[in-house]
């Protein structure tokens, strides 16, 4: 039984570590989006330097202001989108890895401990020559 324990707690917290790790590794992509933000603002840049083009007009200026102003919001984004998954890779590893263990370590724990005590206390001990029995009168 106390092998089946072990195995049991032991499967849970490397299940959980497992996602908790693999969730981690998925916060990366709030670094690809906060780079994919960095291109299109530098897009958006380029749209804006159009204005100084006579023949072109203002509206591509227009354009790259707005392509600048959704650039930042992605770029925000990307690393709020990254603290939001590394905030729930430990959670969720976490929770994983505690909510099946505790119950069978809270309760099996204190169980095997008295056990363990009352198999102690069963054992009698070897009488000491010159102990003599006690009577109850």
């Amino acid at each position: 039984m106390d092998a089946g324990v072990v195995a049991w707690t032991v499967l849970w917290l490397v299940i959980g570590g497992w996602t908790g790790f693999t969730i981690w590794q998925l916060a990366e992509l709030g670094d690809t989006v906060t780079a994919s933000g960095e291109a299109i603002g530098s897009a958006g840049q380029a749209l804006q330097s159009l204005d100084d083009v006579p023949v072109v007009g203002d509206r591509p200026a227009e354009l790259g202001r707005e392509t600048v102003t959704t650039a930042d919001s992605i770029r925000e984004r990307g690393q709020v989108v990254k603290g939001q998954l590394r905030q729930l890779a430990i959670l969720l590893g976490l929770a994983i890895a505690l909510i099946p263990t505790t119950p069978i370590v809270g309760l099996y724990g204190p169980l095997r401990l008295s056990r363990r005590r009352e198999d102690r206390s069963s054992v009698p001990t070897p009488r000491q020559p010159g102990d003599e029995p006690r009577s109850g009168a």
